[in-house]
C-alpha cells in the first residue's frame, strides 16, 4: 500500500478551514516539509552534509519534517505538552519555578544550508507553535528561534558548523535569557553569590557530527570561548537553589564531549555563574534531555529528595526530542 505524504495532512486542514492566504501558506509549508522528508529518506548516514561545510543531524531534520509534534507515528509515550505542563505544575506547587529552554534545530535557522530552502522557510512552524502552546498553558518558555535568526542576520552564527550543539555565541544568548529570568525572581536578591573573572580563549576542534558521520576532509573549527575563572564559590554545587537539567547542551564547553569539542570552563553553567554569581546543581545527560534528567531527580533520596531548598529548575533540551525521543515523553514524579 502506497503511503500518503505527510504534507497532505497540512494541506487538507488548510483547504477545509482556511482562507486563500492560509491555503497558499499551507502549500508552501507542505512543500518545505516534503523537501525535508526527501533528504531524510535519501540519507543513510545519521549526518546530512549541507552546503558550505554545514553539517546537520538527520534526526533534527526529521523532526522539522513532521506535520505536528503530537501524536507520534509510533504512539509511544504521552504528549510532550502535557508532560511539560504537568512538570511545571508539580514544581510550582512546591514553590519552584520552571524555565524551559528548547534549543531550536540547526535546520530551523539554516534551512538554506540543509535543504536549499529560503532562510525563513521554517519560521513560525510546528516547533514554534508548540512553544506558544506551552506559554498559553502558563509554562515559562524561552523561545530562542527569533533570537537566533536575528543573530544570523547580524553575521553571528548561533550554531557550530560541524557540531550538533550551539556555538559559544548561541549558548551565550540562551544563558543571558535565563539569567534575566532568574534575576527577576523574588528569591534572587537574597541568594548566595560567587565571584569570577572571564578570560577570552580559543579552541580548535572537529565537531561531533564529523565523528558521528565518519566524515573525512573537514578541518577543525575555531571556537572563541569566554572561560570562567572562579574567585569565590563554585560553578557546580548540589546545594544550589538552581537546578540545571537537560542534555549535552549543558555540557558542551563546560567539559569535554565524547567525540566532539574538547573544552571546559566556558559552558552554560560557567557562563550562568559569571553573569549571575549563582552556582548550579547540574543534572545533564549526554544524550536525550526529555526523560533521563527527570528520572535522576526522582531517584534522589534523603536531604536531596523532593528538590528540597530549590527555587528554580532550568530545563534545556534539543527541540528534536519533542518528536524523536526514542521512548516517548513520560511523566515522572520528582516531588512526592
Amino acid at each position: 500500500m502506497t503511503s500518503i505524504p505527510k504534507s497532505l495532512y497540512i494541506l487538507c486542514s488548510a483547504f477545509i478551514t482556511g482562507t486563500a492566504a492560509t491555503i497558499a501558506f499551507a502549500e508552501d509549508v507542505a512543500a518545505d516539509k516534503e523537501r525535508l522528508h526527501e533528504i531524510v529518506d535519501n540519507t543513510e548516514s545519521p549526518v546530512v552534509a549541507g552546503e558550505d561545510g554545514w553539517l546537520f543531524l538527520k534526526g533534527g531534520i526529521a523532526s522539522y519534517a513532521k506535520p505536528s509534534i503530537w501524536p507520534r507515528d509510533d504512539a509511544s509515550g504521552e504528549s510532550p505538552a502535557e508532560v511539560i505542563t504537568g512538570f511545571a505544575g508539580m514544581l510550582n506547587s512546591a514553590g519552584i519555578d520552571l524555565i524551559v529552554v528548547p534549543v531550536p534545530g540547526k535546520v530551523a535557522i539554516y534551512p538554506d544550508k540543509a535543504a536549499g530552502l529560503p532562510p525563513e522557510a521554517l519560521a513560525n512552524g510546528t516547533h514554534e507553535a508548540f512553544i506558544k502552546q506551552l506559554q498559553s498553558n502558563g509554562v515559562e518558555v524561552i523561545d530562542l528561534a527569533p533570537r537566533y535568526r536575528q543573530m544570523r542576520e547580524q553575521g553571528k552564527h548561533p550554531y557550530a558548523k560541524q557540531d550538533s550543539h550551539w556555538s559559544p555565541a548561541g549558548m551565550e544568548a540562551a544563558v543571558k535569557a535565563v539569567a534575566d529570568k532568574l534575576e527577576a525572581a523574588d528569591w534572587f536578591a537574597g541568594s548566595e553569590k560567587g565571584k569570577s573573572t572571564t578570560r577570552e580563549t580559543t579552541v580548535e576542534a572537529l565537531g561531533d557530527l564529523v565523528t558521528l558521520g565518519k566524515l573525512e576532509g573537514y578541518a577543525p573549527e575555531t571556537f572563541q570561548l569566554r572561560e570562567v575563572q572562579v574567585e569565590e564559590g563554585a560553578v557546580d554545587d548540589a546545594s544550589s537553589p538552581v537546578v540545571l537539567i537537560g542534555d549535552s547542551h549543558l555540557l558542551v564547553y563546560h567539559q569535554p564531549i565524547n567525540g566532539g569539542i574538547e573544552a571546559s570552563g566556558a559552558g552554560f553553567p560557567d557562563r550562568l555563574f559569571a553573569l549571575t554569581g549563582l552556582s548550579s546543581d547540574l543534572v545533564a545527560n549526554q544524550g536525550g534531555g526529555a526523560n533521563v534528567p527527570r528520572a535522576r531527580l526522582a531517584r534522589r533520596r534523603g536531604e536531596e529528595a523532593n528538590l528540597a531548598g530549590k527555587k528554580a529548575v532550568v530545563w534545556v533540551f534539543a527541540s528534536r526530542d519533542l518528536t524523536e525521543e526514542s521512548s516517548g515523553w513520560v511523566p515522572i514524579p520528582v516531588i512526592r
